[in-house]
């Protein structure tokens, strides 16, 4: 008795997923369920073993990708300007780009924000 209280008791944690990420969650739960008649696999079950088997599905490529497309360019100023406070300087490539681009910069700050955007290329 004392083991199903605690099995039901574990912690649980929720995530958010997207429409898409749902739809193929829900597809591969149909296949697995196909002529599965001894039982049934839920979308947590499901889930869930996605989870504790990741690193038999993701490879270092796919981490490659994911930072590329979270990568945050403002995270990596914030950064720079950290390095910066500490060190008393900027990283030399940084201070190059900064000098070339300097007009642009300033004009920029006329326009506007999204004016701006447009005209910057690194």
């Amino acid at each position: 008795m004392g083991n199903k209280e605690n099995e039901n008791k574990k912690e649980q944690y929720r995530i958010v997923i997207d429409k898409e990420s749902n739809l193929k969650l829900e597809e591969m739960m149909e296949k697995v369920n196909e002529d599965f008649d001894t039982g049934s696999v839920s979308k947590s079950d499901l889930a869930m073993y996605v989870f504790l088997n990741l690193k038999k599905f993701i490879t270092n490529e796919d981490i490659k990708i994911l930072r590329m497309k979270h990568f945050d360019d403002r995270k990596v100023l914030n950064d720079l300007l950290k390095i910066s406070e500490t060190k008393n300087e900027l990283p030399e490539e940084v201070r190059k780009f900064l000098r070339e681009n300097a007009a642009k910069f300033n004009k920029d700050k006329k326009r506007g924000p999204k004016e701006a955007s447009a005209t910057l290329a690194v």
